[in-house]
C-alpha cells in the first residue's frame, strides 16, 4: 500500500491584515526638517525631546532620509534618561493620533552601530505601556522589534489627542558609549489569529514567529515560537530578494565564518505550531536553493525531526542530509534530495533546518522545504508502455525497456550506479520508441 504524509498541522500565526498605518509615517519616520514649535521651527526630532540625548541624522535610515539617532554616554549619569515626547511639536500636531479601545501592534526599526543597547525601547501610548525588549538585536543589521497592546478605556480615546513617549529603558555598564537608530515607528490594528498552510510555512511565507507582515522574528529569538526560531541570526534571515514561489526565501550567509548552523521550525510542547506525523515508511526531504554568483556553495543541507517524548508513540530523532554539488550553477534554483530512508512513525514532531558552510563567503537562498514520500520519489513511469525508471540505493535501474544513457543536470553522463543526491536525466528505449525521464534521487 502506497504511504502518505498523513498530516502536518496547520500554523496559527497572529496577523495585522492590510490596515493602515495609524501614525503620521513622515514624522514617525523622522522625516520632517520644519516643523513649528513653541514659536519656532525645527527638525521633528529637536521639536519632541523633552530630555537631550537624541538628534534628527541621515547617517543611517531604515527609509527615507533621516532616522532618530540616540548617543548614549554610559559615564555620564543615566544615558536613557533621554526622552522625547510627540505631543510637544504641538502646532500641527504631527504627533497626536486617534485610537479605540482595542488591539493594536507598536512596532519600531532598530540599528545598533556601536557598543551595547539599552535592554528595552519604551514606546508608552495613553491607554498601554508599549515596553519592547531590544537587548538581542544584532549589530550593524536594521531589526523590526514590537508588541501586541490592548488600549484601556479612557474618555480621550479616538479624539486626535493620543501621543507617545519614546525613551530607552534598562541596566547598562558603568563605562563606554553606545549609538543606536529608531526608524518607522508604526501603530496598527491586530486582528487575531489566522492559519497558514504547510506550503507556506515550509515556504517561509508564514515565516515570523508572531505576526504577518514582520518578516523577522523576535529580536531575542524565541524557542517557544509558533513560528520559525532563528538560533543563530547572524547567519540566517528571511528574505525577499530570491524566492523560488511565493514572496520569501531564508538566506543563509556564513560572512561570520565557516560553520554548520540551524534555525528551528515547529515547537513540540507549544499549542499551534506547525508540526510533522508520518506514516511509518520511507521517505526523502527536498529542498530548492540558490546561490548568486561569487559566493561559495554550501556542501550540506539538513532537515532533522526533533525528539519528542510527549507525543504517542514516542518520536524518534531523525536526522537526513543532502550533500551539496560544488559545482552547482550559480544565479538558478536547483531542486535537492537527500536519500530514501526508513521512517518509524513519527507523530506531531517538531524540526530543524541546518546548512553547512565550508568557508565565510557561503550564500544560499533556500524554499519550498519538502518531505516526500519514497515510493513516490524513486519510482517514474514511462510513457513506453510498461516501461519504468526507479532508483534505490544510489542506483538506477529500469524495467519494461532498455537503459541507453543517465546523465547528470548539468549534462554530464554518468555511471547508473554509486550516484549522490540529485536529478538526472535517464534516456530509456523499447523497439523504435525513445523516452527521456527525469529523476530525482
Amino acid at each position: 500500500m502506497k504511504k502518505q504524509i498523513l498530516k502536518i498541522s496547520a500554523l496559527f500565526l497572529m496577523t495585522v491584515g492590510a490596515n493602515a498605518q495609524i501614525l503620521n509615517a513622515d514624522a514617525f519616520g523622522f522625516e520632517l526638517t520644519n516643523v513649528d514649535y513653541s514659536g519656532s521651527t525645527s527638525d521633528i526630532v529637536t521639536a519632541w525631546t523633552q530630555v537631550a540625548g537624541f538628534s534628527q541624522s541621515s547617517d543611517e535610515a531604515h527609509s527615507g532620509t533621516y532616522s532618530m539617532k540616540a548617543e548614549f554616554d554610559y559615564s555620564d549619569g543615566d544615558p536613557t534618561a533621554a526622552k522625547l515626547q510627540t505631543w510637544r511639536s504641538n502646532t500641527n500636531k504631527e504627533g497626536n493620533f486617534s485610537l479605540t479601545e482595542r488591539d493594536y501592534l507598536v512596532s519600531a526599526w532598530i540599528k545598533v552601530t556601536s557598543g551595547t543597547q539599552p535592554s528595552v525601547l519604551n514606546l508608552p501610548i495613553k491607554g498601554a505601556g508599549v515596553n519592547i525588549d531590544v537587548s538581542g538585536v544584532s549589530t550593524n543589521v536594521w531589526t523590526k522589534v514590537y508588541k501586541v497592546v490592548t488600549t484601556t478605556a479612557d474618555s480621550a480615546l479616538g479624539d486626535d489627542k493620543n501621543w507617545m513617549t519614546i525613551n530607552f529603558q534598562g541596566t547598562v555598564p558603568a563605562t563606554g558609549t553606545s549609538t543606536v537608530y529608531v526608524d518607522d515607528i508604526s501603530i496598527v490594528e491586530y486582528n487575531g489569529i489566522q492559519s497558514y498552510t504547510t506550503e507556506e510555512y515550509l515556504g517561509f511565507e508564514g515565516a515570523d514567529a508572531e505576526v504577518d507582515g514582520i518578516i523577522e522574528p523576535l529580536a531575542n529569538g524565541n524557542s517557544g515560537a509558533t513560528g520559525w526560531f532563528l538560533q543563530n541570526n547572524t547567519y540566517f534571515s528571511f528574505s525577499d530578494e530570491q524566492a523560488n514561489s511565493g514572496d520569501h526565501s531564508v538566506k543563509f550567509d556564513s560572512s561570520d565564518g565557516a560553520a554548520e548552523k540551524q534555525i528551528q521550525g515547529g515547537y513540540n510542547t507549544t499549542p499551534g505550531t506547525s508540526l510533522v506525523s508520518f506514516a511509518a515508511g520511507d521517505y526523502a526531504i527536498q529542498a530548492n536553493i540558490y546561490i548568486p554568483s561569487g559566493k561559495s556553495v554550501p556542501s550540506k543541507l539538513s532537515l532533522n525531526i526533533k525528539e519528542n517524548s510527549d507525543s504517542s508513540p514516542v518520536t524518534s530523532f531523525m536526522a537526513m542530509s543532502i550533500d551539496i554539488d560544488p559545482g552547482l550553477a550559480k544565479d538558478t534554483w536547483h531542486t535537492i534530495t537527500s536519500d530514501v530512508a526508513t521512517f518509524g512513525q513519527t507523530t506531531d514532531a517538531g524540526y530543524t533546518l541546518k546548512v553547512k558552510a565550508d568557508d565565510a563567503n557561503t550564500v544560499v537562498y533556500i524554499d519550498d522545504l519538502k518531505w516526500v514520500d519514497g515510493v513516490t520519489l524513486s519510482t517514474k513511469t514511462s510513457k513506453i508502455e510498461g516501461a519504468s525508471v526507479k532508483t534505490e540505493n544510489g542506483t538506477i535501474s529500469v524495467s519494461g525497456a532498455n537503459l541507453d544513457s543517465v546523465y547528470s543536470i548539468t549534462g554530464q553522463q554518468v555511471s547508473v550506479d554509486g550516484l549522490s543526491s540529485g536529478i538526472y536525466i535517464v534516456k530509456i528505449s523499447k523497439g523504435s520508441k525513445q523516452d527521456i525521464i527525469k529523476i530525482v534521487m
